[in-house]
Formats: structure tokens, C-alpha cells, sequence
């Protein structure tokens, strides 16, 4: 069984899935609309998030918010088997309160940091087990499947939010592409080239592409690019009109913008929005 795409279902605001696939299916750097729960069942490569390198090994779990881009790096022509839990906090809006947030620790992480709990933790805590009891329930569609589903998703992310919280939080020394990243990341609304990261982090804009590539998998314009796509995404959902959200966002020609959200997206900022209202009005 070949690596599909896994596609989270509003309706249900979850989505779950086994995978079983090859290292020949290639996994392009991307984000998400909600979160990611990664188990890995059997796999012996790396993840890079936001430019940091994680060695991933059997029963590691791997965890990813909106907003972190990230991608598999594979040895090729080897087998991986994982199970990918994605979700949106309307799946457990009721249990969402002021002093306390469930989604915590995948929502306010610093970018790129925190990502991976250890096989030693996933046990210790039984995540493995949790992720087994909701594959149960998600492929056998018993009356009680849906209340199974959200008090065991609940508690595999409160184990996760008082996992991350005692975890030393760990970075790269003098790794500059994880410096650029939050220098991006920080000033997205500004003009930022690579002319100015060049002065910026006094390191040759040639030097900053190649390895940039290399880490992230986008070019440094592609990621700025992406990034922006998502805030004009997140301004459209709160009520602004597309021209205001892509000069907010930090897109400054209105054509070119047009022809990076239609192909981020596949629609155009116009039908994005009236696919968002139209999914509102559904949802009431």
C-alpha cells in the first residue's frame, strides 16, 4: 500500500490514517490547516521542521502546528509505516476553556522547536496505546465511536501538553538558517530579500540560498511566499477583504499575489473567501 494523501474531513474535524508506504513517494515541504500527530510505527529517517533536523526512530511521535512547514527526509527505496492523526480545535471546542487550552503545546510552541517526543516518552505515557484505541474506533464505526475518538484525543494531547512543558527546549548552536527563520518569521509584513538578509546576518546572500535549499526545501523566496499565504489566509477568515490582507501580509503587487494564492490554493482569493463563507454557513 502506496503513501495517499491524507485529507482532513470538516465535517468531522479529524482525520486518521495509517500509512504504509515507500520512500519513492516523495513528501514536498507544506503545512497544514490544522494540526498533525505523526506515530511512527516503523521508520528510520529524519523530519525537518522550520529547518530543524529531527532523527526519527520506531515509536517517536512528531507533532506539528498550522503554521510549521516541514517535510520527511527519506533513505531511498525503504518501507515506513506511521499513523497521522490530523485535527482542528473545533473537534474539541467543549473543552476548550480560558485557563486551559488542550491544544497548548501544539499551538504556542516556538517554531521548529519541541517537535519530536522520544519512543522512551511515547511509552512511558502510553501515546502508542492511545493511537491504537482511536485507529480502533476511527475503522470500526460503533455508536460510541465518535465519543471514544475525543476523549482519547484529549487525552493523548494532555499527555502531550505536560510532555512538552517539562522538556528542556532544545536548538542548534550558530545554526544561521533557524536565525533566518525567525528573523522571516518576525518582520513577514516588511520587505525582506535576500539583499537585506545578507546585511542582516553579515553571510553571503549565495552562501544563504544554497543551504537554505538544502535544509528547508523551498528556495528563501519560496518560503516567504508561503508564509504570507497563510497569514492572507488567517486575515480572509477574520473578515478582510483579499487586496487589504495581501498588502498586510506583505505582498505589495496585487498581480503577483493573485498568481501565488490561485497556485498555493487552486482558487482565487475571491473564491477562497466564498468557499470559507460558504463552509460557515454550513456549519451553523
Amino acid at each position: 500500500m502506496d503513501y495517499t494523501k491524507l485529507i482532513l474531513h470538516d465535517d468531522k474535524g479529524y482525520g486518521l490514517k495509517h500509512n504504509i508506504f515507500n520512500s519513492s513517494n516523495n513528501i514536498f515541504p507544506h503545512v497544514h490547516n490544522c494540526y498533525e500527530i505523526i506515530h511512527f510505527i516503523n521508520f528510520q529517517g529524519s523530519y525537518s521542521v522550520e529547518g530543524n533536523i529531527y532523527e526519527i526512530n520506531n515509536n517517536d511521535i512528531l507533532i506539528t502546528n498550522l503554521n510549521e512547514l516541514h517535510r520527511a527526509l527519506l533513505p531511498p527505496n525503504t518501507i515506513f509505516e506511521s499513523q497521522q492523526f490530523l485535527l482542528k480545535e473545533a473537534f474539541l471546542a467543549e473543552f476548550v476553556f480560558n485557563d486551559y487550552n488542550p491544544f497548548r503545546a501544539l499551538k504556542y510552541r516556538e517554531l521548529g522547536c519541541q517537535n519530536k517526543i522520544d519512543a522512551s516518552i511515547v511509552k512511558q505515557y502510553h501515546l502508542d496505546d492511545l493511537f491504537n484505541q482511536m485507529t480502533f474506533y476511527h475503522e470500526n464505526p460503533l455508536p460510541e465511536s465518535k465519543s471514544m475518538i475525543k476523549a482519547l484525543s484529549l487525552q493523548l494531547l494532555t499527555h502531550i501538553n505536560n510532555i512538552v512543558s517539562i522538556t528542556p527546549m532544545k536548538k542548534e548552536s550558530n545554526n544561521i538558517i533557524q536565525d533566518i527563520l525567525v528573523y522571516i518569521n518576525n518582520n513577514l509584513t516588511e520587505k525582506i530579500t535576500l539583499e537585506l538578509l545578507e546585511i542582516e546576518f553579515c553571510t553571503s546572500r549565495y552562501y544563504i540560498s544554497r543551504i537554505f535549499k538544502r535544509q528547508i526545501g523551498y528556495t528563501v523566496v519560496e518560503y516567504i511566499t508561503t508564509k504570507r499565504i497563510l497569514l492572507v489566509k488567517e486575515f480572509i477568515l477574520n473578515g478582510m477583504y483579499a487586496s487589504d490582507a495581501a498588502l498586510e501580509a506583505g505582498f505589495f503587487d496585487y498581480s503577483n499575489f493573485y498568481r501565488a494564492f490561485k497556485r498555493a490554493t487552486g482558487m482565487s482569493p475571491y473564491d477562497y473567501k466564498a468557499q470559507l463563507k460558504s463552509n460557515m454557513e454550513m456549519d451553523k
